[in-house]
C-alpha cells in the first residue's frame, strides 16, 4: 500500500489514505479469508481499552451499555452446534441477560426453498432480516420466502422502534434467561417458533471454541 511506503510522520499520509481505491484498502480481505489456510496478511483488532474492550471483562462487570439486544445465530453457522457462533451467541445471552439486560436470543434455521442444502450457512438470515429475499433469490423466491422476510422483518422493526420484537400478529417472542432458556427459531418450515432451546444442554456441556 502506498501509506507502507510513507515515513511515520508524512504530513501527506491523511491525504494519501483518502485517495487509495476500496481495493487497495482491502487487500483482498472478504470474509472467507478469514478462514483460508496459510498466512494472514493482516491483523484481527486488538483490545486497546477505548476502541475495543476485553467483551468478557466488560459482560462480567456490568461496563457495557445496557440496551435491549437481539442475539442469534443460523443453524448451520460457522464451527456447527458447539461453534463460536452458536454456542458463542447463548454464552453471550447469559451473560448479558445476567445482568438483568433484555435479550431475544434466536436461531435462523429457514432455508430458501430454491437452495438445495440442508441448515441455514452463515449470513444467509440477512436478507430476510431486511426483507429483501426478492433481490437475493430474484425468479427463484417463493411465497414461503416472502412470508419469511415479512415476518422476520417485522420483528427487527419492532425492535428498532420499541426495544421489544413483539408486535401485533406476530407469535410472542419472550425475552431470554437461562432458567427459562427460550428463543425464537425462525424454522425450516417457514414458521417463527418460540420454544426452548432443543439444543441447549448439549451447548452448555461443549464450551464454544474460539473464533479463528
Amino acid at each position: 500500500m502506498l501509506l507502507n511506503r510513507s515515513p511515520a510522520d508524512d504530513p501527506a499520509a491523511l491525504e494519501k489514505l483518502r485517495a487509495l481505491s476500496a481495493d487497495e484498502v482491502t487487500s483482498g480481505l472478504n470474509m472467507m479469508a478469514l478462514f483460508a489456510p496459510g498466512p494472514r496478511t493482516f491483523a484481527s483488532p486488538f483490545v486497546d481499552g477505548n476502541v475495543a474492550v476485553d467483551v468478557s471483562e466488560a459482560y462480567r462487570t456490568g461496563n457495557f451499555g445496557k440496551v435491549p439486544m437481539m442475539i442469534g445465530a443460523t443453524s448451520a453457522d460457522f464451527g456447527g452446534k458447539t461453534g463460536f457462533m452458536i454456542a458463542g451467541a447463548r454464552s453471550v445471552s447469559n451473560a448479558i441477560s445476567d445482568q438483568g439486560v433484555p435479550v431475544y436470543a434466536y436461531r435462523f434455521s429457514y432455508v430458501a426453498e430454491s437452495v438445495a442444502q440442508p441448515g441455514a450457512q452463515h449470513a444467509t438470515d440477512i436478507p430476510f432480516f431486511f426483507d429483501t429475499q426478492a433481490i437475493k433469490y430474484a425468479d427463484k423466491t417463493t411465497v414461503r420466502d416472502n412470508e419469511m422476510g415479512k415476518t422476520i422483518s417485522a420483528y427487527l422493526v419492532n425492535f428498532a422502534r420499541n426495544g421489544n420484537p413483539n408486535g401485533a400478529g406476530l407469535p410472542e417472542w419472550k425475552s431470554y434467561s437461562h432458567a427459562s432458556d427460550g428463543l425464537i427459531d425462525f424454522a425450516d418450515n417457514g414458521k417463527a417458533i418460540p420454544q426452548k432451546d432443543p439444543w441447549g444442554e448439549e451447548l452448555d456441556a461443549a464450551p464454544p471454541s474460539s473464533p479463528p
